[in-house]
């Protein structure tokens, strides 16, 4: 039961390192994808300006936005190593070109009373605990069977052979005896120690029923976490993808106000950023 414990718990690490593996390759990413449009941005703006068409400020804040990119990326690197080296470390494999995780989100998830049902039926905790109390019960029932009325079946089987010479000549003897018995033993006084062990296991036995019913609960409340995650996370991505669609249009429009001169380099960097948000949001 501990091995299976213990292996729950390592794949449980396993997926967590995957994910974080994921996580911070997405960053990296977007902010890879981020820096080449503000790139673009900055020289159009500097070929805009050289042209007269945008006063200096459009090319002095491209190039700030540009330069924030470039530090956010630098301070990206090293969370993507740190997360690739502690997966290699955990599963002996490298951390390039794992497969992304895939768009699993739109089954709706089962009735939370099935996965409540399943999670208490195969909760390893729950049956770790379950088989302590068993242990526990027979503990009691050895306790009190040491101070409880015994009857025993008691048989006796005996022979006896006499053989010698006197003044009367030869003579021997030949003996057997068999008896069977039944022997009730009351026990008056069994020591101290005895019944304060008998108590122990007692008290020990109705923590073990406790922590049974704890283990029931805590699997309950973390199936019921568990599955409103699922439902939430659902809804929310739905809504990260509208969000996200909404951004990149929001850009073109930008882009395209911009061009005619309705919009400045701020405001399609300030769209840009939005895009860039909402991407992070669904990443892993």
């Amino acid at each position: 039961m501990r091995y299976r414990v213990a292996e729950q718990t390592l794949i449980l690490r396993v997926a967590q390192a995957y994910v974080d593996v994921l996580a911070a390759g997405e960053r990296l990413a977007l902010l890879g994808r981020q820096k080449s449009a503000v790139g673009r941005a900055l020289d159009e703006a500097r070929e805009r300006f050289d042209a007269g068409d945008i006063p200096k400020t459009g090319v002095t804040e491209a190039q700030a936005r540009f330069d924030a990119i470039v530090a956010e990326e630098l301070a990206a690197a090293d969370p993507q190593r740190i997360a690739g080296a502690a997966f290699t470390d955990l599963t002996g494999l490298p951390a390039e070109g794992l497969r992304p995780v895939g768009p699993a989100l739109g089954m709706a998830p089962a009735p939370l009373e099935d996965w409540l049902a399943r999670s208490v039926q195969g909760s390893l905790v729950r049956a770790q605990q379950r088989l302590g109390e068993e242990i526990a019960r027979r503990e009691v029932d050895k306790h009190r069977a040491l101070s409880a009325l015994t009857l025993d079946l008691v048989a006796r089987a005996g022979e006896e052979r006499l053989n010698g010479s006197g003044d009367f000549g030869q003579s021997s003897l030949n003996a057997n005896s068999r008896s069977f018995t039944l022997q009730l033993t009351v026990p008056l006084f069994t020591g101290g120690m005895r019944s304060a062990r008998r108590d122990e296991a007692v008290a020990l036995a109705d923590k073990a029923r406790f922590d049974v019913e704890a283990a029931r609960q805590l699997a309950a409340r973390e199936t019921r976490a568990a599955w409103l995650g699922v439902t939430t996370g659902a809804a929310r991505v739905r809504a990260f993808e509208q969000a996200r669609r909404s951004a990149a249009s929001r850009l073109d429009a930008t882009q395209t106000g911009q061009e005619v001169g309705a919009r400045t380099t701020l405001d399609v960097l300030n769209a840009q950023a939005d895009l860039l948000a909402a991407n992070a949001q669904l990443a892993p």
